[in-house]
Formats: C-alpha cells, sequence, structure tokens
C-alpha cells in the first residue's frame, strides 16, 4: 500500500496532490542503487588496499581507519557530489551565463581535475599516479560508452541497418567523444555541438521550446496520431518530472529490437565497418562537410560498385525503389568521380568515335560496371554537355525516359543524334559507320532490316525537314542546294533526283 501511494504521488500533478519529493525519490531509486553498489566497491577497494599496505587483517581497526581515510581520499578527487569544497572556480561563479555553461558540469569537471592532478604529480615525478589515473579515466569512458550505446542502438529507427551496426555506429560516435578534452571544458562544449550541427538549447528554455514545438507538430500531416499523442504528452508531463517520451521511445527501441532479431538483416563486413566511419562522422559533421566528404546511399553504391562488393551492393540498392532508380544513383556517382565518363562524352560530341568506343573499353575492362551503365552515364553526360537541345533529335523510338528504362535492355553505344551530329559535320565515313550500327542494332531488338533502315531516315529526316523548309520560307536557296546535296549523299532517299522528289513533297505538305 505504502509503495502505491508512493507510486501515485509520483505521477500525480501537484495540483492534484503530486509530491515531487516523491517524484524525485521513485525515480531516482534505481539510481540511488547502483550509487550504493559501486560506493561499496569502491569502500572494500580501499579495505583490501589497505589491509594488503598493513599486513593486517581487513576487519581490524587499524585497516578500517586507513581505509576510511583512504575512502575520503578518493571520493574528494573522482565523484561528484555537491560541495564548495570540490566545485571548480568558474562553478562557484555568480554570473547566469557561467551558471547555464556548467549546468550539469560536474561531471566533466571532476575528470578534468583527475588529469590535471595526475599531469602535476607526473610533471614532480610520480608517472605511476598518472598512468593509474589516465588508464581508470579511459576504461570508464570506454565501459560508459558500451553501456549507453545498447540504449542508442534500441532508440536509433533507422531501418536500413542491422543492430550490430547501429550499436557500432553509436559506440565510435560515443568513445570519440568521451576522449575529445573539448567536450569536458565549458563554453568549448557549445563549441563542440555546434560542429557536430546541434542547437545549443540553454536549460532553461528546454521545456519551453520542446513543448512549443510539439504542439506545433499537432497540425503537420505528415506524423501520425500516435507520434502526435506521445509527442505532446511527453511535452507535457516533462513539467512534472515525469519520463513518459523515455519510457515510450525504450519501449518501442526494445520491440523493434525484438522484431529485428526475428527476421535479421544479414551483417556485411563493409556494412560495420561503414558504421564505425559514420560513428566517426556524427561526432565531426561539420568537418566532414567543410571538407567535401561523400555521403549517402548514392555514394555507398558506387563504392560497393567499385570494390565488388555484391552483398554490399545489393542490400545497398534494396533501399531504392526500383532497380531504375538505384542504377540512375549509380550513373550520377560514376559520372562524379570518373573523369574518363566525360572525356568519351566529349570525344563523342567532337566526332572522335574511336577514342569514345576505347574509354568504353577501357572501363569495361576494368570489370566494376556493366556496359549498358557506362553508355548510358556517357549518355547523360552528353545530353548536359550539348549547348543547342535541339541537336537532340532522335525519336522517341531512339530514347528512353528515366521512367521508361529497362536495365536488362542492352544500352544503344549510339543513338539517331549521333547519326545527325556525323551529317552535320560532314563526315562521310563516320556517318556510314553509325548508320550500320544503327540498323544493326535495331534488327537486333526485333525489327525487320526494312523497318530499321526506315526508322534511322526517320531519324535523319526529324532534323533536315525542319531545317530545309526554314530555308524555303526564307528563299536561301544556297541553303536549300547545300541541304539537298547532303541529304542525296547519305544516300537515304535513293539517288539525287529521288532525293529532290522528297524534299519537294516536304514543302508542297507544308503548304496544303
Amino acid at each position: 500500500d505504502n509503495q502505491k501511494e508512493k507510486l501515485a504521488a509520483a505521477v500525480k500533478p501537484k495540483l492534484q496532490g503530486g509530491d515531487p519529493n516523491a517524484r524525485a525519490e521513485y525515480f531516482g531509486m534505481l539510481t540511488e542503487k547502483a550509487d550504493e553498489i559501486a560506493w561499496r566497491y569502491m569502500f572494500g577497494a580501499c579495505v583490501n588496499e589497505q589491509a594488503d599496505k598493513l599486513g593486517k587483517p581487513a576487519d581490524s581497526e587499524a585497516v578500517l581507519k586507513a581505509a576510511g581515510e583512504r575512502f575520503a581520499e578518493v571520493v574528494r578527487h573522482t565523484q561528484v557530489y555537491d560541495s564548495t569544497l570540490t566545485r571548480s572556480e568558474i562553478m562557484r561563479s555568480k554570473d547566469t551565463g557561467a551558471k547555464l555553461a556548467t549546468a550539469f558540469g560536474a561531471e566533466p569537471a571532476t575528470v578534468v581535475s583527475m588529469i590535471v592532478d595526475g599531469l602535476v604529480k607526473a610533471e614532480r615525478g610520480d608517472t605511476t599516479f598518472f598512468r593509474k589515473t589516465a588508464g581508470a579515466v579511459a576504461v570508464s569512458i570506454v565501459i560508459n560508452a558500451m553501456a549507453s550505446s545498447l540504449i542508442y542502438a534500441m532508440r536509433d529507427d533507422d531501418e536500413d541497418k542491422n543492430f550490430l551496426e547501429k550499436y557500432m555506429s553509436s559506440l565510435t560516435g560515443e568513445v570519440l567523444e568521451g576522449f575529445n578534452p573539448a567536450e569536458y571544458l565549458p563554453y568549448a562544449r557549445d563549441v563542440m555541438s555546434l560542429f557536430k550541427g546541434y542547437d545549443v538549447e540553454r536549460s532553461d528554455m528546454t521545456l519551453i521550446g520542446n513543448l512549443f514545438d510539439q504542439v506545433e507538430m499537432i497540425t503537420s500531416s505528415k506524423r501520425s496520431f500516435s507520434d502526435k499523442l506521445f509527442g505532446v504528452s511527453g511535452a507535457v508531463t516533462a513539467f512534472f518530472g515525469v519520463p513518459v517520451t523515455n519510457v515510450y521511445r525504450d519501449a518501442k527501441g526494445i520491440i523493434k529490437t525484438a522484431v529485428n532479431a526475428a527476421d535479421p538483416e544479414p551483417v556485411t563486413g563493409r556494412g560495420t565497418g561503414g558504421a564505425v566511419v559514420e560513428g566517426v562522422k556524427s561526432q565531426y559533421s561539420l568537418f566532414f562537410k567543410l571538407f567535401g566528404a561523400q555521403e549517402g546511399n548514392d555514394y555507398e553504391l558506387y563504392k560497393a560498385a567499385l570494390k565488388d562488393d555484391t552483398s554490399h551492393y545489393e542490400r545497398v540498392a534494396a533501399r531504392y525503389a526500383s532497380a531504375s532508380a538505384a542504377e540512375q544513383a549509380l550513373r550520377k556517382e560514376l559520372r562524379e568521380n570518373d573523369k574518363r565518363i566525360a572525356q568519351a562524352a566529349e570525344a563523342k560530341i567532337n566526332g572522335e568515335l574511336e577514342v569514345f568506343e576505347s574509354i568504353i573499353e577501357q572501363i569495361e575492362g576494368e570489370g566494376h560496371f556493366d556496359r549498358n551503365i557506362i553508355i548510358r552515364a556517357i549518355n547523360n553526360e552528353v545530353l548536359d554537355m550539348r549547348d543547342d537541345a535541339s541537336q537532340a533529335t532522335a525519336t522517341k523510338d531512339d530514347t528512353v525516359t528515366n521512367e521508361e528504362e529497362e536495365t536488362d535492355v542492352d544500352e544503344a553505344l549510339y543513338s539517331a543524334s549521333d547519326l545527325v551530329d556525323a551529317l552535320d559535320r560532314g563526315d562521310k565515313d563516320d556517318f556510314a559507320d553509325v548508320y550500320d550500327y544503327l540498323v544493326s542494332y535495331k534488327v537486333g531488338q526485333g525489327k525487320t532490316e526494312a523497318q530499321a533502315k526506315s526508322a534511322v531516315r526517320s531519324s535523319v529526316t526529324a532534323r533536315y525537314k525542319k531545317l530545309y523548309l526554314e530555308a524555303w520560307e526564307g528563299n536561301d536557296s544556297a541553303e536549300m542546294k547545300r541541304l539537298l546535296a547532303l541529304l542525296s549523299d547519305t544516300g537515304l532517299y535513293g539517288t539525287r533526283n529521288e532525293t529532290a522528289k522528297t524534299v519537294e513533297k516536304w514543302v508542297r505538305d507544308a503548304n496544303k
């Protein structure tokens, strides 16, 4: 009954009969027990140390007295407790800003004091004391990081990682933070928070700011009803010291961890290593951004393909909406990270077809990327390089939009626009080579030879019919004569007389 009354008093707001003291006692019970156990072990260690040092039984009066003195010394130098004698000079300041900057900073200040004390003694010749102090601090940092990372990993909502990767990412970040001296100094900690990408929020505004954010969230159409309910209730109950949000988050984390354990995502060496790198980035995100570090699934996909890590590639590719979307991301990274793609595109535009084909063979020969992906990446680069969008005159039969891409269809080395480019340059050899290639490619895709030739000719017609009609409307007889000779040389429209009849028909049809 007493426990029930205490629990009720702890949960209820003060206006409804709640007792802040009962609340503090109830929710601080586990922490109190943990401290009690820790201090017992500390005193026990002091007793064993003095018994060994004095050579007397552990329960003798001399040992207990010496252990008490040693225990007081250990507590004074290593434990956090509220006393003017243990506070640093800045923590004694009456300045409001100093108080805010050092809030919850007693433990970091104690760690700094321990290290400084060890350095002073080391300078005086007692290096053993410093090694023990530094070792104790290091072990404490690692153990605390290992314990806290379990909770952080359970709270992590990233469904693209398995539990081990979440844990390793958190552990790496926590250890780096623990060994960073700036994290223990007032004001310097705020600077580090800014470098990590966080906003510096003072404790006197946290509750009000959180409540405002959660109330504002009610109008959001992107959040579920349960998220809104727990968000607002968590912000409101925070005023009464009831950790509803933490309890909900931890329960949710435990449930998700159990569900993932039932159907675990495969563990890969690269995935685990990436989690460690992510932990480093989480601590120094601004540094990575300032120096242009590559991040995200697109670059992970590219790195996996470059390293022939099939399992990690498939895993990252599964994060995209479709195989086509994953391939587009890979092409983008290939263009951005391999300068040969731009060189091949420039060679293709300039009519240096041998250079263009040799670069494709070179990249394909390295064995990291499929030929289709290489050609598509170059073609995307070509389109971006063209100054005049009208040069891309290929019909819908010759090009495929991003939404329509078929990753299992062999990509054409050349398109109708390349045929037109060769004709514009007056390069008859290139024109003949590209024409033969396009006809052969279309036949390979299921067309008859007659259909293939007709489709290729239609692409040329789409370009030059427009130019010829513009010359006719402008009464530019010289340009009309040049275009007629150019089209006649292709042989696509028969003899010169047959070609002349074709262009005359273009004019008649335009005047109807």
